[in-house]
């Protein structure tokens, strides 16, 4: 009841603005979500549809996972900074504290261990092969781990 206190008067004004400022977030998140369906959708194909398996899917994610966590901190920082938080290059290079042209040199190279460590699980299992091509743009399709470079963000 304490903050029941604090609601200026006439509280319809405010009641406004609350109202207003939710609808703001819910309009922002549904166009978030829409945006992030048409970036899937624009890197699916009618194969991979057809194709889905999500036993599969599992496996490649943990073969991704596993590679990953076999990476040392800087090379894992690098990748999730552009892919997970979709910084562009300038802007991770300015997190971690170097030039951007010395964080691309980083980001490559951190890329082509990642693929690296792919191949490794290689021996595991047959989606781990795919899951490796995928990462170093070998399949065909777009490359696992460039889909935020050069968004100009």
């Amino acid at each position: 009841m304490a903050r029941l206190a604090e609601i200026p008067q006439p509280p319809l004004p405010w009641l406004l603005g609350v109202a207003r400022n939710l609808l703001r977030q819910q309009f922002g998140r549904a166009r978030r979500q829409q945006r992030l369906a048409d970036r899937i959708a624009a890197l699916t194909s009618d194969a991979d549809l057809q194709a889905w398996d999500a036993g599969e899917h599992v496996v490649e994610r943990a073969a991704a996972l596993d590679a990953l966590g076999s990476l040392n901190e800087g090379d894992v920082e690098a990748l999730t900074l552009v892919t997970w938080h979709g910084l562009s290059t300038v802007e991770a290079a300015e997190v971690v504290g170097c030039s951007p042209r010395a964080f691309t040199v980083r980001l490559h190279r951190a890329r082509g261990r990642l693929a690296d460590a792919l191949r490794r699980f290689d021996d595991q299992s047959p989606a781990h092969s795919r899951a490796a091509r995928a990462a170093a743009g070998q399949d065909g399709r777009a490359p696992l781990l460039r889909l935020s470079e050069g968004n100009g963000r």
